[in-house]
């Protein structure tokens, strides 16, 4: 092969030679070689460092940027994690409000109050009315007319209002069209810590007192010569949506109006 297209390539190596300590190899000089053009003779052997001094440039050890860009940070350690964040400025955080946990109609102060408003018919009648009327003082005579129509299932109904819509529903009025009796209004305020005349049921006068026992409104009553009227307590039924209206005889059962909304 003509020598003007060929690449020297001097390396000094042995094959039967034994191998040698990594001290020699490594104080061995850079690989030299050499190219030639075909129009010029080959040219002298010239190291790297050698090439390096006859350009101008300065073999030294790279920068730290390329050293970042070469290498792969390091994890720090958790020593070192816990100082920077001792070290770096703490983010002010807004958390959102806890959720309340009790409901604002069971709580004793709360201004929500069920919505009792409206036409209500009476439906049904479970426990002993005879007794129940009885205890208020109600003649045989009525006591038997009213026991003859069903004690008024089908065809008494309560109209009531409320006022302050959202907050205490503290002023009441119930309209009460019994078969029997012409129509009449009861009116009170409810927790005033004073009895409060009014008219009831049958058309007397009355003196009343109410209060909210969370979600049940609690009316106390008795005659203006204090003779006192079996406890009503009226509250929504949560499954159905009914108003109940529930009194206790002086045996301590219990009886229930059903009320149905119009």
């Amino acid at each position: 092969m003509p020598e003007h297209l060929s690449t020297t390539l001097h390396v000094a190596a042995d094959a039967s030679a034994a191998p040698k300590p990594l001290s020699d190899l490594n104080s061995k000089p850079p690989l030299k070689m050499a190219h030639t053009k075909d129009s010029r003779k080959s040219a002298p052997l010239v190291s790297q460092t050698a090439c390096c001094g006859l350009l101008g440039f300065k073999k030294s050890a790279p920068s730290k940027d390329q050293a970042a860009v070469v290498r792969a940070p390091s994890a720090p350690t958790l020593l070192e994690s816990l100082r920077s964040a001792e070290t770096a400025p703490q983010a002010v955080v807004k958390l959102a409000p806890l959720p309340d946990l009790v409901p604002e109609a069971m709580k004793p102060e709360s201004k929500l109050r069920p919505d009792l408003r409206g036409r209500w018919k009476q439906m049904r009648v479970e426990g002993d009315m005879e007794q129940l009327m009885m205890d208020a003082g109600v003649s045989w005579t009525v006591r038997r007319l009213a026991k003859s129509m069903g004690y008024g299932v089908g065809q008494t109904f309560a109209t009531i209002s409320q006022e302050d819509a959202g907050a205490s529903w503290n002023s009441v009025a119930i309209l009460q069209e019994i078969p029997t009796k012409k129509p009449t209004t009861m009116k009170f305020s409810v927790g005033k810590p004073f009895w409060q005349e009014t008219v009831g049921a049958d058309g007397n006068p009355v003196l009343v007192q109410a209060v909210w026992d969370k979600d049940t409104l609690v009316v106390y009553s008795k005659t203006l010569e204090g003779k006192t009227f079996p406890v009503s307590r009226r509250w929504l039924d949560s499954k159905t949506g009914e108003l109940v209206l529930c009194q206790e005889t002086s045996k301590g059962e219990q009886v229930l109006r059903i009320f149905a909304k119009q």
